[in-house]
C-alpha cells in the first residue's frame, strides 16, 4: 500500500505549498506577546498548521488553528474540547502541552517538541519491517498512553501512526483534535458517541456507516489494532488509499472488516500471540474486542523488560 494515498476521510488537503508557511497576523502577534520565535514550518494538517518555535533556547512545536477557517462544529465544539483536554494531560506516553495560547481569531496549542517526527514518517524510511522488539516497545508504549486516556474519560477518536510521535525513542500519542470526554461524571457510563470522524484506514466498522452512536473507546481499540498491525507489517489490514474512498469501496471494506479478512502476512502468521493480539482488538463484535487495559496485559508482552 502506498503510505503517501493516507488522508483524512474528511478532508482531502492541497499539495504543500509556500502558503501552507504562512501565519496569519493574529497566530503571529500570540506567538510574539509569549516570546516564541519561529524557526520553521513542519508540518499541515486538516485544521492546522504546525511550526517549530523557540522560547529560552528551548524548542517547541506550534500547532497553530486559524479560527475563521473552521467549520461551526470544530470551532464551537471541538476546538475548545481540544484546548480543555491537552491542558489536563500527563503521561510519559502522551505528547506534553506547555500551554495553550488564544484569542477571537487564533488559537495555539504550545507541544514540546518531537526531534524523531512521526511513527508514519519513520515507517515509510523503513526498507523493511521495524525489528520485533522495538515495534513491541512502541505498541507497549502506545497502549499505555491510550490506557491512561481511557482512564480519565477521554476518547482520543484518531489514533494512528501520524499521530505517534517519538521523542528519543519513546512514543507518544498526540493530536487530541477530535478527542471527546466520553464518560458521565455522574453516572461514569460511557456517553455513546455521534461524530464520525478520523481517518478512514484507523476506522472501526461500527463507525463507518453512520448507523448509530458507539462506544469510543472500544472504536479506539480497533484503531490501536490496525496501527499495530501497520507498526509491523508496513502495511494496512484492510487497504488503504483511493480505492477505499468510493462507495463501493467503503462497502468492501466494511464487509472484509466483518468478515475478519486481512491482509495476508507472513509475520504475523508466525507469531501466534502476535496474532492473537491483533484478532482480538480487530473484532467487528464490540462485546469481544478487547479493551486497552486487557491489551496491555495480553501474552505477547509478557517478560517484555519495556512493560510498566
Amino acid at each position: 500500500p502506498l503510505f503517501s494515498e493516507i488522508s483524512k476521510c474528511n478532508s482531502q488537503l492541497p499539495d504543500t505549498n509556500s502558503d501552507d508557511e504562512e501565519i496569519s497576523v493574529s497566530g503571529k502577534k500570540l506567538l510574539q506577546k509569549s516570546n516564541y520565535t519561529i524557526v520553521k514550518f513542519i508540518d499541515k494538517g486538516s485544521t492546522s498548521k504546525v511550526f517549530k518555535v523557540i522560547r529560552n533556547d528551548q524548542y517547541y512545536a506550534a500547532k497553530i488553528v486559524d479560527c475563521n477557517q473552521l467549520s461551526d462544529l470544530l470551532r464551537k465544539r471541538f476546538l475548545p474540547n481540544e484546548m480543555k483536554i491537552v491542558t489536563t494531560l500527563k503521561h510519559p506516553n502522551i505528547i506534553h502541552t506547555e500551554e495553550v495560547l488564544a484569542n477571537d481569531e487564533c488559537s495555539i496549542i504550545i507541544t514540546e517538541f518531537a526531534p524523531d517526527g512521526d511513527l508514519m514518517s519513520y515507517i515509510e524510511r523503513q526498507s523493511a519491517s521495524p525489528d520485533m522488539e522495538r515495534a513491541k516497545h512502541w505498541a507497549i508504549q502506545i497502549i499505555q498512553g491510550l490506557v491512561y486516556l481511557h482512564s480519565k474519560g477521554i476518547a482520543h477518536l484518531d489514533i494512528k501512526a501520524d499521530n505517534v510521535l517519538l521523542c528519543q525513542g519513546v512514543a507518544k500519542i498526540s493530536d487530541f483534535t477530535y478527542a471527546q470526554c466520553s464518560l458521565d461524571p455522574i453516572t461514569n457510563n460511557v456517553i455513546p458517541c455521534t461524530t464520525f470522524c478520523g481517518t478512514l484506514e484507523y476506522k472501526a466498522p461500527e463507525t463507518l456507516h453512520r448507523a448509530a452512536p458507539f462506544n469510543p473507546f472500544i472504536a479506539d481499540c480497533f484503531s490501536l489494532g490496525v496501527l499495530i498491525y501497520t507498526l509491523v507489517t508496513m502495511e494496512f489490514p484492510f487497504g488503504s488509499g483511493s480505492d477505499l474512498r468510493t462507495t463501493a469501496g467503503l462497502q468492501r471494506l466494511h464487509d472484509n472488516i466483518q468478515k475478519k479478512q486481512w491482509h495476508s502476512n507472513h509475520l504475523i502468521k508466525a507469531n501466534r500471540k502476535l496474532y492473537s493480539l491483533l484478532k482480538q482488538l480487530l473484532n467487528p463484535d464490540i462485546d469481544e474486542r478487547i479493551t486497552a487495559e486487557q491489551a496491555l496485559v495480553h501474552s505477547w508482552f509478557d517478560g517484555f523488560k519495556g512493560k510498566k
